[in-house]
Parts: C-alpha cells; sequence; structure tokens
C-alpha cells in the first residue's frame, strides 16, 4: 500500500476546517460499473486537506481488485487565506510548470504526487473540461481534468490497453463533470 493511499484511508470523510463534498456522488457505483467494465461492489470515500487545498477521493472497488476506480476531486480549502493558491494555479505548476519562471514550493510537491504516473510526459486529451492530461504507466492511467475551480483525476486499471483505459476514463469525466 502506498502512502498516498494510506493517507487517504486514515484521513476519515471530514478534514480539519471544513467538509468536504461526497466525492462518491460525482459517479455512480452503476456509471462506474458500466464504463470500466466491471461490477463495482464497494466504495470508500476520504478525504484530506494538502497544503490550500481540500482533496475528496472516491476509491470504486471492483469484483475483480484490479478493474477498480479511483476518482479525486480537488479544490481550494475553504478556510485558506485570500493569499493562497487557486486551483488554477497548482494545474499551472503540476502541468505548464516549464512556462514560468516562479516556484512556489508546489512544483516539486506536484511532480512528486504524479512521478508514478510520468513515466511518459503527460498528453493532452481533448474535448473533456477546460483543459485535461492523460498519464499513464504500465500498470494504470490517470486522466487528470480541470473544470472551472476544481480538478478531477480519475486512475483506472485492469489489462485492458491504454486507448481503452483512456476512453473509459474520458467516459467517466464528462459525466462527473456536469456534478461538480
Amino acid at each position: 500500500m502506498t502512502a498516498a493511499i494510506l493517507i487517504l484511508l486514515l484521513a476519515g470523510t471530514s478534514p480539519p476546517g471544513g467538509s468536504a463534498p461526497d466525492p462518491c456522488r460525482v459517479l455512480t457505483r452503476r456509471e462506474v460499473g458500466e464504463i470500466s467494465g466491471g461490477r463495482i461492489a464497494a466504495t470508500k470515500a476520504t478525504s484530506r486537506i494538502a497544503g490550500d487545498f481540500v482533496i475528496s477521493d472516491c476509491f470504486y472497488r471492483a469484483e475483480a481488485f484490479q478493474d477498480s476506480v479511483s476518482v479525486e476531486v480537488t479544490r481550494r480549502a475553504t478556510s485558506s487565506s485570500s493569499s493562497s493558491h487557486s486551483v488554477r494555479e497548482h494545474w499551472t505548476a503540476m502541468f505548464h510548470a516549464d512556462q514560468g519562471d516562479e516556484d512556489d514550493g508546489r512544483r516539486g510537491e506536484a511532480e512528486d504526487a504524479s512521478a508514478k504516473e510520468k513515466e511518459v510526459p503527460p498528453r493532452p486529451v481533448q474535448g473533456v473540461g477546460d483543459e485535461a492530461f492523460w498519464l499513464s504507466n504500465p500498470a494504470s492511467g490517470a486522466l487528470y481534468v480541470l473544470e472551472g475551480d476544481a480538478y478531477l483525476r480519475i486512475s483506472v486499471g485492469g489489462a485492458a490497453d491504454e486507448t481503452v483505459k483512456q476512453r473509459r476514463a474520458t467516459e467517466l469525466a464528462r459525466k462527473a463533470l456536469g456534478r461538480l
């Protein structure tokens, strides 16, 4: 179990300083099962504070565990000060870090957070959200989608090839964006 997953499991469902929206409401178990190709046996919602942001996660556990799906919603924490960074600034640090000279300490954090998925550079995905990128490795793939003042991370696993995983994540993102 990775440290990030352990943190999410230990974090509970309501972060200090405010409540996070239920991430399991952006997609239904049925939608995830139909799109991912497997029956969803259970869901588990968790939330945590990471700097200026609330990260809410829903883990959709499939009967075949490797086919499980994880959906993260990242928003600015309501208790953040007016001088804190916006979701869009954080997004820019993650995906467009080479476009600016400023490094507020998040660039390293963002790179570390997605290092496991960055075996290949992020690939832009058209037609979903304000902007989207696909990151993959041999075991899984994740679609990051910026929409307004939040972004989604939809991670899909399983034996399907990368093209299928990206298509599934994109379909799930389109459904979820209407419920953010």
